[in-house]
């Protein structure tokens, strides 16, 4: 049980942040370990802050659901995809550290997944009778009880290197979310995309004050996760609108 973990109300908020690209790949090399780790230790910094600031404590680890699709062809509609449970070990000061258990957590959510089997959600979904879903998602999202299976979502996506255009108005910046699962509502969604990271916040209106306070948490985790690869500290935020205008 968190303060992250609690009935959805219906109000949605959504916060962003940019995030150089260039740093992230630079800190990831120095600790030794992906980029997906890197955006999920960030996650577990900015997390830890967060808890810190409106439980009090951060005194165990919480559990991260994580996308991951399960066909590498290039399918041109729908969705292949299941799920991986990572620990975020919220409760470990030293960023390093958690870095390092991050990949350990990763690395055995992994193992467990091809031990269960890659397309086992998927086949467990097809067997939802569509007639009853949608009256078994309603009472799922009224019940006042903790969510048993995750406290966040945190998605790592891979996007373009090249910019891309929309009506002939090039795109700067990609960001994007996926939905709020019953007791738990905030969701983490990173995108890859030329040279930076779009990171994407959404919430509902019950448990930030501020949904930019989550934002600022996960830049300011990248900063720490920074120094601790050895690398000078600085703020990884990009001003995009003026870094574009230059373009």
């Amino acid at each position: 049980p968190t303060f992250l973990n609690h009935k959805v109300s219906p109000q949605r908020r959504f916060a962003t942040a940019a995030l150089r690209l260039a740093d992230a790949k630079a800190t990831a090399k120095g600790l030794g370990i992906t980029i997906t780790d890197l955006v999920l230790a960030t996650a577990a910094g900015g997390l830890r802050q967060l808890l810190l600031r409106y439980d009090g404590k951060a005194d165990r680890p919480i559990i991260a659901s994580v996308p991951t699709a399960t066909d590498k062809s290039g399918r041109i509609t729908g969705n292949k995809i299941s799920g991986l449970s990572i620990s975020l070990p919220v409760h470990v000061d030293d960023a390093k550290e958690r870095a390092n258990l991050v990949a350990l957590a990763t690395r055995i959510a992994k193992e467990d997944h091809e031990v269960l089997g890659p397309l086992l959600y998927e086949q467990m979904m097809a067997y939802l009778p569509t007639a009853i879903a949608p009256a078994a998602f309603r009472w799922l999202g009224r019940r006042d009880a903790p969510n048993k299976m995750m406290n966040v979502a945190v998605s790592s996506v891979v996007g373009p290197r090249q910019r891309g255009h929309f009506g002939g108005a090039p795109v700067s910046e990609i960001y994007s979310t996926g939905v709020l699962s019953p007791g738990a509502p905030v969701n983490i969604t990173v995108w890859s995309y030329v040279d930076q990271l779009g990171v994407a916040v959404l919430t509902d209106d019950q448990t930030f004050d501020d949904p930019h306070e989550a934002t600022d948490a996960l830049r300011d985790a990248l900063v720490e996760l920074h120094a601790a690869a050895g690398l000078s500290e600085q703020d990884s935020a990009v001003d995009a609108l003026a870094d574009h205008a230059l373009r």
